[in-house]
């Protein structure tokens, strides 16, 4: 496949930007530890191999061409974003901070959950991963190139989002984390309200 390169370039940019994705990566893993960031990771990047690979079956096309699925997708994204915007921002108004390794409360399950939730909630992944095979891969590719794409789409998303969970769970961060937990907290419910509002307003 010629346009590899630059397929994983987009993807790249994409999946590295500031958004709910990666924003719930750097809280679980600051708050939570290198643990549960892994775990969270994890569920996004399944939710990334998940829409990768209905896009790569045409799938995601014929999805997005049903617009009664795509509305439910993105009113579960407004809803689960807005929990994510209400709790972090109830977190932020508290003032104690507990112990270290208290605050690790969510399993391994449930972190994964959270990170699978919030990709299979949004609709914009199956524009994003549909865009990329659509307008990068011929009509005639081979199974063997769309799986050649769909491997390098999943090694790379996993080193965006393990490289994430790793970096925030280090022990430096978890110390400016733990200093200024409530200004972080606040400004994570900022965003997730945001996005949630955005995408309620969007018409996709």
């Amino acid at each position: 496949m010629d346009n590899l390169f630059v397929l994983l370039t987009v993807a790249f940019v994409t999946m590295a930007s500031p958004g709910p994705a990666t924003l719930t990566i750097l809280g679980t893993s600051m708050s939570l530890g290198r643990r549960a960031g892994i775990a969270v990771a994890t569920g996004i990047l399944c939710g990334s191999v998940f829409w990768s690979v209905l896009a790569a079956m045409g799938t995601g096309a014929l999805m997005a061409s049903n617009v009664w699925i795509v509305e439910i997708l993105r009113i579960s994204g407004v809803a689960y974003l807005a929990f994510l915007a209400v709790k972090s921002g109830l977190s932020a108004f508290k003032k104690e901070i507990p112990p270290q390794g208290i605050t690790a409360t969510l399993s391994v399950k449930a972190a994964f959950l959270k990170g699978l939730m919030i990709h299979l909630t949004n609709p914009k992944a199956i524009f994003l991963f549909g865009s990329l095979y659509a307008v990068g891969v011929s009509p005639e590719a081979s199974f063997i190139e769309l799986t050649m794409l769909v491997v390098s789409l999943a090694i790379l998303a996993a080193v965006v989002f393990f490289g994430y969970a790793l970096l925030f769970s280090s022990s430096p961060v978890a110390r400016l984390y733990v200093r200024f937990r409530r200004s972080i907290q606040g400004v994570f419910a900022l965003i997730f309200g945001s996005a949630a509002i955005k995408l309620a307003m969007s018409r996709l």
